[in-house]
């Protein structure tokens, strides 16, 4: 546990998702992002996933597009900021065999350094 949470994980469809149970073992955050980090001080930095459903093909199957961004949570789950921009993922079990990685890194509980798609670090304050 890091300030009263526990990263867990769930696999659904063979694909992990990440969240958070409490030091009495209830689950606080879902098991909804694809990845997370330890909470450092009141926040985690998480790896968001969005479905987004275009249509049917001909044979009738739901079109999904899935993209992902890297998010900052409370030690509820409320995203309190959007770190990254949102890009496309593929999202098959047998493509995603480990988590994303998160590129956005604590630098203390007040200053996170955001990798951006430029390739240069961006310094951002909680």
């Amino acid at each position: 546990f890091i300030n009263e949470r526990c990263l867990i994980s769930v696999k659904k469809d063979k694909i992990s998702y990440f969240g958070f149970i409490d030091t009495s073992g209830k689950t606080v955050v879902e098991p909804l992002y694809l990845n997370a980090t330890n909470f450092n001080g009141n926040f985690a930095i998480a790896t968001k996933l969005y479905t987004n459903k275009l249509g049917k093909d001909v044979l009738n199957k739901n079109v999904v597009k899935y993209e992902s961004s890297e998010v900052l949570i409370d030690k509820l789950g409320v995203i309190q900021d959007n770190l990254t921009e949102i890009k496309g993922i593929i999202l098959f079990k047998k493509y995603t065999k480990n988590p994303p990685k998160i590129t956005s890194k604590f630098l203390s509980k007040k200053l996170i350094a955001i990798f951006g798609e430029d390739e240069k670090w961006e310094i951002k304050k909680i």
